[in-house]
């Protein structure tokens, strides 16, 4: 048994002038030709067909059949393209993609509310740009140090608590926030300056109320101009939730000393419907 090879010429004998090497493996090895093939060589304009023994007479006719019907046409692969149906693109076709964490909202949104400590009106700034109106979802509040809520200028040097409840009258998804503080609060050591976030606070943690969003951090101690909380994923907060009022507001808390009016700016991202 000796290897033996049978030469073509591509333009002389193919039909189609080319020669797919898989589909003529294919088509040789799928015939009756009793002789085995080794491999198939094209080079230039020579293809030659190895077999591992000379053929017959009526094998070599099969063979000179297969390569004057060879259609030159490579075999498609087994995976094919998948057509994204309903789904942006661009022009050429390619997959856009929009990075999102939102999971029940679609539109982001940036809040920035301004105030002053131990003030009940002036200073306070929570506008549409829309409207030019303030939005009339934030709330403010001072407390003394007993507790007991200042409602008039007169107590204002007595605040040594000011809150502020953010509560829209939309459901949202809230990614994070930051707080613009008054640099002269940068590297102070009176520690009286302190900020935390409460979410749900009228509700008790069994009905999911009185979320820690924001630990209390020392503002005197932060080494920037900015407080910044990114939570990397949402939560959720309706507004009424089953009827019930106030399951998505969200409560900031600044300790300070009595009466010391300080200006902050707080910004809240989130994602609304």
């Amino acid at each position: 048994m000796a290897a033996t090879k049978y030469t073509f010429s591509v333009q002389g004998n193919f039909p189609n002038h080319k020669v797919a090497v898989d589909r003529l493996t294919a088509e040789i090895r799928g015939c009756t030709i009793v002789v085995a093939m080794a491999f198939i060589n094209v080079a230039g304009d020579t293809c030659e067909v190895w077999f591992r023994d000379s053929l017959s007479g009526g094998d070599l006719a099969i063979l000179n059949g297969i390569v004057e019907s060879h259609s030159g046409t490579p075999i498609p692969s087994g995976a094919q393209p998948v057509k994204l149906e309903g789904v942006p693109t661009t022009a050429d076709g390619r997959l856009t993609v929009r990075d999102s964490t939102a999971n029940r909202t679609t539109n982001f949104k940036l809040r920035a509310i301004s105030f002053y400590t131990a003030e009940l009106t002036s200073g306070f700034h929570n506008v549409s740009p829309v409207t030019g109106q303030d939005y009339g979802d934030v709330t403010m509040s001072l407390f003394q140090a007993d507790g007991t809520e200042i409602t008039t200028e007169e107590e204002e040097p007595l605040a040594v608590k000011t809150i502020l409840d953010f509560e829209p009258h939309y459901n949202y998804e809230i990614i994070g926030g930051f707080l613009d503080i008054p640099s002269d609060l940068k590297d102070g050591t009176t520690d009286q300056w302190f900020i935390a976030a409460v979410g749900v606070p009228d509700y008790p943690p069994e009905y999911f109320g009185q979320i820690d969003f924001i630990s209390e951090v020392n503002i005197e101690a932060v080494t920037s101009a900015r407080v910044t909380s990114d939570g990397r994923a949402v939560s959720f907060l309706p507004y009424n939730y089953g009827g019930m009022p106030h399951t998505n507001r969200l409560r900031f808390i600044i300790r300070h000393p009595a009466g010391v009016k300080k200006r902050f700016q707080l910004y809240i991202e989130h994602f609304t419907p």
